[in-house]
């Protein structure tokens, strides 16, 4: 142990900066990509949703993706209001979308 200390005092100061800086960096960038691994690789099924930060999502949102042709946010957002499966979604805001252009 002494034997240890004694190697380290003899290094510069500089030295022993940039070490600690690059096994600081090493770590940083294995506990990142840790952390997206596990996010991939355990991620639920409906975790897909839309954000909506400020108000829960309505019908009202579905309707208006289907306006804008986005019927894959539509679906998601159908899922998330419902808590439905992806084909129960789907057969809904296909339905949605064909009364939608029923009524121009």
């Amino acid at each position: 142990m002494t034997n240890m200390q004694s190697r380290l005092g003899d290094l510069p100061v500089e030295s022993l900066i940039g070490t600690i800086l690059a096994l600081a960096i090493v770590g940083l960038c294995i506990a990142v990509g840790v952390h997206k691994y596990w996010n991939w690789r355990f991620k639920k099924p409906g975790s897909t949703a839309v954000n909506f930060t400020k108000r829960k999502p309505t019908l009202f949102d579905v309707r208006e993706f289907l306006t804008k042709n986005d019927k894959v946010k539509a679906v998601k957002v159908y899922r998330q209001i419902f808590k439905v499966d992806q084909k129960e979604a789907q057969k809904a805001v296909d339905e949605l979308q064909k009364n939608m252009h029923q009524q121009g």
